[in-house]
Formats: C-alpha cells, structure tokens, sequence
C-alpha cells in the first residue's frame, strides 16, 4: 500500500485492521496525501455506517461492537488459547476489549473492528466483544453507537464466505462496490474538468 501511495495510486483497504499498527494510519495518510492520491476504508461486512457520521455532528460518546461467529471461524487463532472452541454447547465470549487489541490479535476475522473504530471514537475507545456461538452458521456483527443526539444498534447477519469463513461473504461485494463508487465518481470528475 505505501508503494502504491508513493506512486499516487489509490488504494481501498481490505484490511483495515493492519492500520491498528503504531504509525501506520498516520504514514498512509502522509504518504497519500504528499501523491495526491487516497486511500479509502471500506465498510466491507458493515452495513448503515452512515449512521455513525451523523452520530459524529450529534457529538458521539461511544461505539460497542459484538462479533458472533462459529466457533469453527475462530480457529487457528488465539481464541484457541482462551477457550476450548470444540467443546462449546452455549455462546461464549472470549475477547472484551478495546478496537486496537481485537485488530491486531486477529487479523482475519476483526477487521471490521477497526473499521468502526477509524469511522468512530477511534482504536482504544471502541469497545469490541467476540463471541463463538456454536448455534448459527452465519457471521453476526451487531453495533451500538450512542450520541448526546441519538442512540442506534445495527444487527447484520452475513453469509460467510465459501472460501474462508472467517469472512462474511457481504466483504467482497462492499470492495467491489466501494471500487465502483471510486472509479463512478473520478470518471465524472475529470468529466467536468
């Protein structure tokens, strides 16, 4: 991603977590904004995002985000440290903590974590939870904004990707959404110039 910025490429960021990283948030924005270029987050499995916008003018106070999967999707993570993922009959809560922390400890399966936090209260304010359920098969994500103005959850159930449910299926169609806006609006911007 640097090496694109550099050129003044712009990127859409699949992962999202990976600016959870000491220095890496600030550099990219640096980076893309010495090239004239940009770089853009996507909502990827989130939907209603809008939301938290509208939340910032009201004045936001907080966002808590909780994460329900399969306990199959935690494999191979550290979650296996934490609890006995093949052994689970309830829903089981193995992470309470701060949007940074989920990010970096689990990379595949939280990076909408981090995306809530940067469209938010930011990396250590967002408080997340994650959960392994083993009654459902989809990706649960469910948030909570509260401002001095309004207070709003969003609940999205999400197919989980054929080829790796660590994902919700949703993600590659917000890229390729997100992808079209981009290529839509810059196409109409050098249109008028």
């Amino acid at each position: 991603v640097p090496l694109l910025l550099k050129n003044g490429i712009s990127v859409i960021l699949a992962s999202v977590g990976a600016l959870a990283h000491d220095n890496t948030y600030p550099t990219l924005c640096d980076t893309a904004h010495e090239n004239d270029c940009q770089f853009i987050i996507s909502a990827g499995a989130l939907g209603s995002t809008d939301i938290i916008n509208t939340a910032q003018l009201l004045g936001l106070k907080s966002i808590l985000y909780q994460g329900r999967k399969h306990p199959n999707a935690w494999q191979g993570t550290p979650a296996e440290d934490r609890i006995n993922l093949q052994s689970l009959t309830e829903p089981t809560v193995f992470f309470d903590g701060s949007a940074r922390d989920s990010a970096m400890l689990f990379p595949k399966n939280a990076n909408v974590t981090a995306t809530l936090a940067f469209m938010g209260v930011g990396l250590d304010a967002t408080q997340i939870q994650l959960i392994a359920d083993p009654h459902i098969t989809d990706n649960h994500h469910c948030y909570t904004v509260i401002s001095k103005g309004m207070s709003c959850t969003v609940d999205i159930t999400a197919s989980t990707s054929p080829e790796n449910p660590k994902t919700s299926l949703l993600t590659a169609y917000s890229l390729a959404r997100e992808t079209f806006d981009y290529i839509k609006h810059n196409t109409l911007l050098n249109a008028k110039m």
